[in-house]
């Protein structure tokens, strides 16, 4: 149950914070499907995207495959699909074959780090300083909060934190994006230099 929890935190999390756009690069008879696709939440457990100027056009996973298809269409025609099942929240940037279209698909991902905070009892929830080497401090929370854990990226538990008001000693980690589940209620991301 507990592990349960945290997936669902870890979930919510990446769904307020891991909103990084794809670039698709698509050759043939879909070119016209090419261009950024904007996250719009989660479905089936992953993220799912939009074509930024083709509202038609999404990229999403149904349950058993990632696929480009006809927004409002999930379990219709595609245009490309992708059979890998990793547990990863994002599809994969190579691997795609042609369903109703010919030529190549490709993604990329943006590199940009946006350092969301969170608001609870119109006080805002920051972790500080973000990015950060040496420790962290977490600020805002009300007193009823104790503890945390820390996950990689990947969703992967690194460490425990017994008090959340201590200052977090980071310095073991490797460089990287984090998350700080607080309670399995609240999830802050934060960058290790």
């Amino acid at each position: 149950m507990k592990s349960k929890i945290l997936l669902l935190a870890l979930l919510l999390s990446l769904s307020l914070f891991s909103q990084e756009n794809l670039t698709a690069i698509i050759t043939g008879d879909c070119s016209n499907r090419s261009g950024t696709y904007q996250f719009n939440g989660i479905v089936n457990g992953k993220n799912h995207y939009q074509h930024s100027e083709r509202a038609s056009t999404s990229l999403g996973y149904n349950g058993s495959q990632w696929m480009l298809y006809q927004t409002g269409q999930m379990n219709g025609a595609r245009a490309f699909n992708n059979l890998n099942t990793s547990s990863d929240l994002t599809p994969p940037k190579t691997g795609w074959t042609g369903a109703s279209c010919n030529g190549t698909f490709i993604l990329e991902y943006s590199s940009t780090l946006k350092t969301n905070n969170l608001t609870h009892d119109d006080k805002q929830i920051i972790i500080s300083p973000n990015p950060s080497s040496e420790n962290i401090e977490i600020k805002g929370l009300k007193k009823q909060h104790q503890r945390g854990v820390i996950n990689n990226i990947n969703g992967k538990k690194i460490k425990e934190i017994k008090n959340i008001y201590d200052k977090i000693n980071i310095s073991s980690l490797s460089k990287g994006i984090y998350f700080i589940i607080i309670d399995n209620t609240y999830s802050l991301k934060f960058l290790k230099n």
